[in-house]
């Protein structure tokens, strides 16, 4: 509906370029796989808040393994997603072994997660 709205004669000079729209499909290819896990989760009858913050600091930290320690990606790639795995285990043990609300736990690495990506690139 919205390409239809947008598709007079000034929309065809500037968003229905190629350039723009295969950028926004690659933008949405990103956010539907984010998309189809929490989906999964939901159906499973749980609820993860800490998804976006777990990208940022994921993003983050990969970029500070690169570009400030010289770690080239091969390497830096499967210790983000060593680290990764590991807040799914935090998360997988505050809500089994010690009987939290998945809502609170995964609020709660949210902040903490959202945190740590503020402090580690300076931005508080």
């Amino acid at each position: 509906m919205l390409v239809i709205l947008l598709s007079g004669p000034a929309a065809r000079e500037s968003f229905l370029k190629p350039a723009n729209l295969q950028n926004l499909s690659r933008q949405i290819a990103l956010l539907s796989v984010f998309a189809i896990g929490e989906t999964f989760v939901i159906i499973a009858g749980g609820i993860d808040l800490s998804v976006g913050s777990l990208i940022a600091f994921s993003g983050v930290m990969t970029g500070l393994l690169t570009v400030n320690m010289g770690l080239p990606l091969a390497v830096a790639l499967p210790v983000v997603l060593v680290v990764s795995a590991l807040v799914g285990v935090v998360h997988a043990v505050l809500i089994s072994r010690l009987t939290l609300q998945p809502f609170v736990a995964t609020l709660g690495t949210m902040c903490i997660l959202r945190g740590v990506a503020l402090l580690l690139t300076d931005s508080l």
